[in-house]
């Protein structure tokens, strides 16, 4: 896999927990891109001093990585998006933005992502 991959809120969790083999696919793209929205929710979901030093590493540190800002223009978008997939506005967020990037998504919530808009550029799950 090269090129980008976006990240939602499941994935991201699943990355500061060190579950799904998450961070190796960090190596395998040139950039991995973090919506705002999925940060936020995931940190909402954190407690834990290790969870925490990963979440910032991974902001902070991770040379490929990139936090995708909400843009005023998709805000009702996405909070439209969100209410077909359960509610979910992390990721909502990061179905737009792999559209925008045209890259694949990783989540644990492939089901209700292809059954709401399709493959995208592709959908990988955890």
């Amino acid at each position: 896999m090269s090129g980008r991959l976006v990240l939602d809120a499941s994935a991201i969790l699943a990355y500061t927990q060190r579950e799904h083999g998450v961070v190796e696919l960090f190596g395998e793209v040139d950039q991995v891109l973090l919506p705002a929205l999925a940060l936020a929710e995931t940190r909402a979901e954190l407690a834990y001093k290790d969870e925490l030093l990963l979440l910032f590493l991974l902001t902070e540190k991770l040379p490929n990585a990139r936090i995708l800002p909400l843009r005023a223009d998709d805000a009702l978008g996405v909070g439209r998006l969100s209410a077909t997939i359960d509610g979910r506005l992390g990721l909502a967020h990061a179905v737009a933005e792999a559209h925008r990037h045209e890259a694949p998504l990783l989540t644990a919530h492939g089901k209700t992502v292809r059954r709401t808009v399709g493959d995208l550029h592709g959908v990988l799950d955890l």
